[in-house]
């Protein structure tokens, strides 16, 4: 799904439509609905289309188009919110690459996994997600093919080296806000706490759209590589 910074809620409304008349491609339309969803600032909704979406499914296949002799990459995902994991679908889109989302829930048997030949950790270091990154660790051990950003190295460049303080976060978010890219409103946090919610403007998603766009072509010369390898 190509994200260019125009007005999401019609698609989302189509989306959401299709996932109710065609049960085949209702999971990965739901996968979808909940990042538009969370993109428009509804955070609560799409948690809970991405939920309904992985009860049905927990492996999913990109949709654009691959030659034969396409790379293919299988990633590690962790159920959340759009920061929870590196965002391949916009890196990747275009490039011929074939993208493989495996979701990973402790506690539940893998889905078939199809054949690929690399695989990659997309979870950030996070508390909440430290389970997930246990179970990815302990899968990875027999895993056929190489694995990239493994879960013990996530989370030593976060601790490390991506650690984000309060004193560096909070002036690059007023930044932000200062540029007009996101905008701020108070509301209650999931522990009935004061907390700071922020979304994008519209001027904020054309610039995402363009930074996207640089990283796309960017994720292509790394495939490229990769593939040559």
């Amino acid at each position: 799904m190509a994200f260019d910074g125009g007005d999401l809620k019609p698609l989302r409304d189509q989306m959401i439509a299709q996932s109710h008349s065609d049960p085949v491609d209702a999971a990965a339309t739901l996968i979808g609905v909940s990042t538009i969803e969370q993109l428009l600032g509804d955070q609560a909704s799409g948690l809970a289309h991405q939920a309904e979406a992985l009860r049905l499914h927990r492996l999913y296949r990109s949709s654009w188009p691959a030659s034969l002799d396409a790379l293919r990459v299988l990633a590690f995902k962790a159920a959340g919110d759009v920061s929870t994991n590196t965002p391949l679908e916009f890196l990747l889109e275009g490039s011929d690459v074939v993208l493989y989302s495996l979701y990973i829930v402790p506690g539940q048997p893998l889905p078939e996994v199809p054949e690929h030949d690399i695989a990659i950790v997309t979870v950030g270091e996070s508390d909440r997600d430290r389970p997930v990154m246990r179970e990815i660790e302990r899968l990875i051990q027999s895993w056929p093919c190489p694995v990239l950003n493994r879960p013990d190295r996530v989370q030593q460049l976060s601790r490390e080296v991506l650690q984000v303080g309060q004193g560096s976060l909070y002036p690059a978010l007023h930044r932000l806000e200062y540029k007009g890219w996101i905008k701020a409103e108070w509301g209650d946090s999931e522990n009935n706490r004061k907390a700071k919610f922020y979304a994008l403007t519209k001027r904020g998603e054309k610039q995402l759209a363009a930074e996207l766009e640089n990283w796309e072509r960017l994720a292509g010369a790394i495939a490229l590589v990769l593939k040559e390898a």
